[in-house]
């Protein structure tokens, strides 16, 4: 997943680094977690039980909005501000369960943080001591490199890059109420196919 502006987010398929099973239903996969780190909050049971608001409320969410909604909780200077993004194809039980366990995970993980975002495979959850809605964030990001040997490297690279423009011209122009959200799948030869690209879209208000 990679943040960009206001606009637009495009939410990525990426690397599985390890798997998790939530209740009887897909299997979880977590990526990668960031936590501020430097800014912690030890001591601040008024931002943290803000945080604990604001994971119910998205958790609450979780099976509407097309898979995405932004809130807030508490009031300032212990205001929190989150968000969630579930991927296009997720079911609104498969959204809802991935929140949970990213709200979960994401207080082990990153205990007393003033912000912190996590990845699974199909969602991602934020949260912020500062407004996070309607702006551009670069940080934090992840490179990720796939290297698989491809007959006709030259050819290959033009397929690819003909398929992502194509998804990525129609998920954020499809019909209104959608999740804009598109896959596609070409061949490359008889023996090779470029399995479904993945480009999820989405407006924030």
């Amino acid at each position: 997943m990679m943040m960009v502006d206001s606009f637009t987010k495009l939410f990525l398929v990426a690397v599985c680094l390890s798997t998790f099973s939530f209740g009887s239903l897909e299997a979880l996969t977590r990526w990668y977690c960031f936590c501020s780190n430097a800014a912690t909050l030890t001591g601040n049971i008024v931002y943290a039980a803000n945080v604990d608001q604001l994971f119910s409320y998205l958790s609450t969410n979780a099976t509407e909005h097309d898979g995405f909604f932004n809130t807030t909780a508490g009031q300032e200077p212990n205001m929190v501000y989150g968000l969630f993004l579930c991927r296009g194809d997720a079911r609104p039980e498969i959204c809802r369960d991935c929140i949970n366990l990213a709200a979960a995970d994401v207080v082990k993980l990153c205990p007393n943080q003033s912000w912190a975002i996590i990845w699974y495979n199909k969602s991602m959850l934020r949260y912020s001591n500062r407004s996070i809605f309607s702006s551009m964030a670069e940080r934090p990001n992840v490179t990720l490199s796939y290297w698989v040997d491809a007959m006709e490297p030259y050819r290959f690279n033009r397929l690819v890059a003909t398929v992502m423009k194509d998804i990525a011209t129609r998920a954020p122009n499809a019909t209104s109420r959608t999740k804009k959200f598109a896959t596609k799948e070409a061949t490359f030869n008889a023996f090779q196919t470029l399995q479904p690209s993945t480009v999820h879209t989405r407006h924030f208000q």
